[in-house]
């Protein structure tokens, strides 16, 4: 049984800074701030023809990790390799490589050292060793911490009994519910550094459209992950470093006609 006691105020805040997702810019389907099968390749189905802008170059999934570097300590939260091979999807855009990698593989958790259930975005530009985390994150699933319990009051830890502040379950009935983020894969200031984005979606979401400028740059294949093969589905994808708006139509197998569109204003 946890004994561990709920954290006090100075415990959560450092607990929060060294191990919470260090998202740039990530947003939930409707707009609020989000913490955030065997796998496949990052799947690009169409795109447009090339112009100033480029677009994500398809890649198969990354099978070696970087390997353990030859640091003497580590502070929590601190990089020591970043666990590629545990990616769902990756690729390489303008020089960035960049991977899909659930957040238990990284170690981030809540409070009482539940792992977040999503995906984060990890570019390596970002993300090296000895540096804390730098990503961009999306969890699925009704957020708690937003919610007013039975009793009244709000959410809160209790690290007794701990649990997930993310109830997948809460959003399986309707298709149409999802979160999206984004993140720089460079520099959060470097305005030429492409966007890395990524959505959590549906079970039966299969693959979705991203669109820009009323036109299709990239479809690309949903995943989940390969000890959830019915579960939450995830993507990875990336936009130019000049567009400020992307839209994304999510359909089902073999449907012409998305379940759902979604605008995301990034910048």
């Amino acid at each position: 049984m946890n004994t561990t006691p709920a954290p006090d105020d100075a415990t959560l805040i450092e607990h929060l800074r060294r191990t919470l997702h260090s998202v740039a810019e990530t947003v939930a389907d409707d707009g609020r701030a989000s913490t955030l099968a065997a796998a496949i390749p990052f799947v690009e189905r169409s795109r447009r023809k090339p112009a100033k802008k480029n677009i994500a170059i398809a890649a198969a999934m990354a099978v070696a990790g970087l390997g353990l570097v030859a640091w003497n300590a580590f502070d929590a939260g601190e990089i020591k390799r970043i666990p590629t091979e545990t990616a769902l999807m990756n690729g390489s855009t303008d020089g960035f490589d960049w991977w899909l990698i659930p957040s238990e593989a990284i170690g981030h958790t809540n409070p009482c050292d539940v792992p977040f259930p999503g995906v984060e975005m990890v570019s390596s530009s970002t993300n090296k060793p000895g540096q804390e985390w730098n990503t961009g994150g999306v969890n699925y699933g009704k957020n708690l911490l937003d919610e007013v319990p039975a009793g009244g009051g709000t959410f809160t830890y209790d690290c007794s009994n701990p649990q997930s502040e993310f109830d997948e379950a809460a959003w399986f009935g309707d298709p149409t519910l999802m979160s999206v983020g984004f993140t720089r894969l460079g520099r959060n200031d470097d305005l030429n550094s492409p966007w890395g984005a990524l959505a959590a979606m549906h079970p039966t979401i299969d693959h979705i459209n991203v669109i820009v400028d009323g036109e299709t740059i990239a479809t690309i294949d949903t995943i989940t992950k390969t000890n959830e093969p019915g579960g939450v589905r995830y993507a990875g994808f990336t936009i130019p470093s000049d567009v400020c708006t992307f839209r994304l139509d999510y359909l089902e197998a073999d449907a012409q006609t998305p379940v759902v569109s979604k605008e995301s204003t990034i910048c």
